[in-house]
């Protein structure tokens, strides 16, 4: 037996070091490669169970093998345990960081629901890899989802300038341009030249033809096309049932919302297109339950009982939907809209000093609301005050007209949560283009 000493100068540490080299110049290392290969042979076959103890068994002699526990991930998320994936992908990306391991961690925060981590995975690839197209394009996608259009925009035009046939890509860039305030309609287009069986472009034109009543027709036949390519889509589904709205066709769009909704249960614009289909097919009572659902599904936002404030004031209920004002401007104070709407209820009530004062601050908080300064000015004059004259201040619009904005939540009085989806959700490793 072998004895160790120190060497002059050396400590216990020294030894130590000295020692589990010399054993291992003596112990043959583990056929690593070998075994991997084993485990590939039989995770790619579907032997599943017999291929987690191949990989197990390079983790337990070899150590923290980068592609063992990449490849042992992989299975786990195969197997319906995306957490599990995260784990071991975390260790793999710890011991050797790559594009690939990002890619598949991104996807599996992903299923979990982990949006801003997927996001980080997407631009930790991109950044390993800046020729990836596919983490670039699904970078741009998930910014997208978060409604940030100049950042979708600058990952998803990178990801054109390396794929510029992509359909898929240029359908993305255009929701992309419109979240920006653009037109996306010649990305749509050109999507659609690339590839006329891509559905996310038909109900992306859709929903830009939904921008404009006059353009209903059009719109119906979009979403129609995209169904056609994709039957039951929820976002087509949902737009066709806009276009039968606009089209004075309450019923049938009530009966396209509901089959949207059978798509995605929790959908809140969905719902409270619902609503006020509902209300305009004469079913007060079931608009407001409608209404009522989005208040539950999302307590911490005002847009449900605006929506509910909208329709009371609509049925003349006008003190609960003062209430419903108040509680949607407690949450979202600075919704000029709201409060202008909060003053037309209130000028109703027949309180004009409150309700002048509502439409004052409606035009503090947006100088580009004329609706509020006509009514305020209106207000003024039934309490017997006169206003400045000159443009903005005239009584020639009475209060009570529903004010619409463009891009907000429920805009109370309109249908206008058009459904656009991008069509690179990042649900799997390719592009969803059918």
């Amino acid at each position: 037996m072998r004895l160790w000493s120190a060497r002059p100068g050396e400590g216990l540490a020294d030894v130590l070091i000295r020692m589990a080299a010399e054993m291992r110049r003596l112990v043959p290392a583990p056929p690593i490669a070998d075994w991997l290969a084993e485990a590939r042979d039989l995770h790619g076959s579907g032997r599943w169970p017999e291929a987690e103890k191949a990989y197990q068994r390079i983790l337990d002699q070899g150590g923290e093998v980068p592609a063992a526990l990449e490849g042992y991930g992989l299975l786990g998320h195969q197997a319906g345990r995306p957490d599990i994936a995260v784990t071991l992908l975390t260790r793999a990306i710890a011991a050797e960081p790559t594009a690939g391991r990002h890619k598949r961690r991104a996807l599996a925060h992903q299923e979990m629901g982990a949006m801003a981590e997927a996001e980080a995975d997407w631009q930790a690839a991109a950044s390993l890899d800046p020729d990836d197209v596919e983490a670039l394009g699904n970078l741009g996608a998930l910014r997208l989802t978060r409604g940030a259009g100049g950042e979708a925009a600058e990952a998803t035009d990178a990801a054109l300038r390396l794929a510029p046939f992509h359909a898929g890509l240029w359908a993305n860039a255009g929701l992309a341009r419109q979240a920006m305030g653009g037109d996306g309609v010649p990305f749509f287009r050109r999507a659609l030249a690339l590839d006329p069986a891509l559905a996310e472009a038909w109900t992306a034109l859709s929903a830009d033809a939904l921008r404009d009543a006059a353009r209903a027709v059009e719109a119906e036949r979009a979403a129609k096309r995209a169904l056609r390519l994709r039957p039951g889509d929820p976002s087509a589904v949902g737009n066709l049932g806009l276009a039968a709205l606009a089209l004075d066709r309450p019923a049938e769009a009530v009966a396209h919302l509901r089959l949207a909704l059978q798509g995605r249960p929790g959908d809140l614009g969905t719902i409270g297109n619902l609503a006020l289909a509902l209300e305009r097919a004469g079913d007060g009572t079931a608009a407001g339950l409608a209404w009522w659902r989005v208040i539950l599904l999302a307590p911490g936002i005002g847009a449900g009982w605006a929506g509910l404030a909208d329709l009371r004031q609509r049925q003349g209920r006008l003190d609960a939907a003062l209430k419903g004002w108040g509680r949607a401007l407690a949450l979202e104070p600075r919704r000029a809209e709201w409060r202008y709407n909060l003053g037309n209820a209130l000028h109703a009530s027949g309180r004009p000093e409150e309700a002048e004062e509502a439409y004052r601050q409606a035009v503090e908080d947006d100088p580009s609301l004329t609706l509020a300064a006509f009514n305020r000015g209106y207000a003024a004059l039934a309490r017997g005050n006169s206003m400045p004259a000159g443009p903005g201040w005239r009584p020639a619009l009475p209060p009570g007209k529903p004010c619409p904005t463009a891009g907000s939540a429920f805009p109370p009085g309109t249908a206008a949560i058009r459904q656009e989806r991008p069509c690179w959700s990042g649900a799997s490793r390719g592009w969803a283009t059918s």
